[in-house]
């Protein structure tokens, strides 16, 4: 046998090599930019959804701060000059049923069928009835259990952080909470009035806070 016949064709075995090499780094290489596409696709999708809850949490804080206080307000500058120690209320019939409808929702002076014109009442007083505003976190939770959050910028990370933890906020609306529990125990005007001024400062500092809420949540939707 010639030795010719036991030669290696090294220039279609180069080729075929590399060739066989290139198709495996391209495949790898479709395969990191469809990951890293589908990566791209899921932050976008749970930033959207963190956005929507982020919006909600927005509206239900400020929402929950506007109603409770005009509320405040009412009791404060309606009834308040109108009850006793005892917390009764001591005034016209007519009067009383103008306070009613405008603080009905809260509070209510129990009036029974009387032509009196000067009256004295027991009043009824239901704070539980104030909005409860709730920060929502499935989204944002979501994100960090499916490791998503990994793709979504750094900064944005952040900024969204902020946007869930908010201790000034998260502090006064367990202290409006606790404040409301006890409204239950209330058995003198000292005690209401004192407890109209706690509330109505928490509700105001967290109006407050919701100034520097609002440029996150605006920083957020512009991004």
């Amino acid at each position: 046998m010639k030795l010719n016949a036991w030669r290696v064709d090294w220039p279609n075995h180069t080729i075929g090599f590399f060739s066989a090499l290139f198709g495996i780094l391209i495949a790898f290489e479709l395969e990191e930019w469809r990951e890293a596409k589908n990566n791209q696709e899921e932050a976008r999708n749970a930033l959207d959804k963190i956005k929507q809850e982020i919006q909600i949490n927005k509206g239900a804080l400020h929402e929950g701060v506007k109603t409770n206080l005009h509320y405040l307000d009412l009791l404060e500058q309606e009834l308040l000059p109108y009850i006793d120690d005892k917390l009764e209320y001591r005034g016209s019939l007519k009067g009383a049923k103008e306070i009613n409808s405008k603080i009905q929702a809260i509070a209510k002076i129990n009036l029974t069928d009387t032509i009196s014109l000067n009256i004295k009442s027991s009043v009824t007083i239901n704070m539980g009835r104030l909005l409860h505003p709730t920060i929502h976190y499935s989204a944002w939770e979501s994100a960090k259990a499916t490791g998503v959050i990994n793709y979504i910028e750094y900064e944005k990370v952040l900024t969204i952080s902020y946007l869930y933890n908010i201790p000034r906020i998260t502090e006064e609306l367990q202290e409006i909470r606790m404040l409301i529990r006890k409204s239950d125990e209330i058995i003198s005007k000292s005690d209401f009035e004192k407890l109209l001024i706690e509330l109505k400062e928490s509700h105001n500092l967290i109006d407050a806070e919701l100034v520097n809420y609002d440029i996150f949540v605006n920083i957020i939707e512009m991004e």
